[in-house]
């Protein structure tokens, strides 16, 4: 993937929590942080089981939701097994011996 396609795909995913916030979420912290680009929506990754697979180069400084559900990520963890990084709505990952815990809110 090109970096001008990582810009384009990364403008569209802002325009679409845009939308979403517009159209009237209940959770309004999360639809603040999504629009001031404070929290990232992975509501369209890829998913294993309850997690969310992200990116090798997933930005962890950044708050982490899944806005079609309205539900914050809680835990971050690196599979030790194959270090796929994945995502839960709960805190499964954190002291989880299979994992690295990489992200904990």
């Amino acid at each position: 993937m090109t970096k001008n396609s990582d810009v384009e795909r990364a403008a569209r995913h802002f325009q679409e929590n845009e939308k979403r916030v517009r159209a009237g979420m209940i959770n309004r912290a999360m639809a603040e942080k999504l629009q001031r680009r404070l929290a990232i929506d992975v509501s369209k990754c890829e998913r294993e089981g309850p997690y969310y697979v992200l990116k090798e180069d997933a930005e962890l400084e950044l708050d982490y939701c899944d806005a079609e559900k309205e539900l914050w990520i809680w835990s971050i963890g690196r599979r030790l097994s194959d270090g796929k990084i994945l995502a839960s709505p709960g805190s499964d990952l954190y002291q989880n011996p299979a994992f690295e815990c990489v992200w904990l809110r």
